[in-house]
């Protein structure tokens, strides 16, 4: 049976997990410059290596208490196929390597309210640990607003 690494974070003290191959760089947590008419869980966007880069508040995208960003926040930068997003999380744990029969399905709350941004999840310590779809975490409605942000610097 084979492992996939798994990098471990979270907020609001849940556990969240993206798979290592969709993991750019982890960044110490910066305040994001404001952008107009971004959603209310997309506070604006950092620049990193020249790259202009949306950045995610994931206890706002998850209607959890939110903070002020603290010297333990990070930002992890993906690398998406159709966008990289910054996700800024409250702090990272470490690695953890998942055989892929211990990863369960995503659990569908109900036909209205799926959780279409998961990719999945495991048991880590006897508590769920969620698996991210960074491109997903952004909402349909919102994804094309977000992806024209993307852009090199010059």
């Amino acid at each position: 049976m084979e492992n996939s690494r798994y990098l471990i974070f979270t907020s609001a003290g849940r556990s969240f997990s993206l798979p290592f191959e969709d993991i750019k760089i982890i960044i110490a947590a910066q305040t994001p410059t404001p952008v107009p008419d971004f959603p209310d869980y997309v506070p604006g966007t950092v620049v990193n290596e020249g790259e202009v880069v949306p950045v995610i508040d994931l206890r706002r995208r998850f209607h959890y208490e939110p903070k002020e960003i603290s010297d333990r926040d990070c930002i992890i930068i993906t690398m998406g196929e159709e966008v990289s997003v910054g996700l800024l999380c409250d702090n990272v744990a470490g690695f953890t390597d998942i055989p892929e029969d211990k990863l369960c399905k995503a659990p569908n709350v109900n036909e209205e309210a799926c959780a279409d941004f998961l990719k999945g999840e495991f048991l880590l310590e006897g508590k769920p640990c969620y698996v991210l779809d960074s491109e997903k975490v952004i909402k349909l409605s919102d994804r094309e607003k977000v992806a024209n942000t993307e852009r090199k610097d010059k």
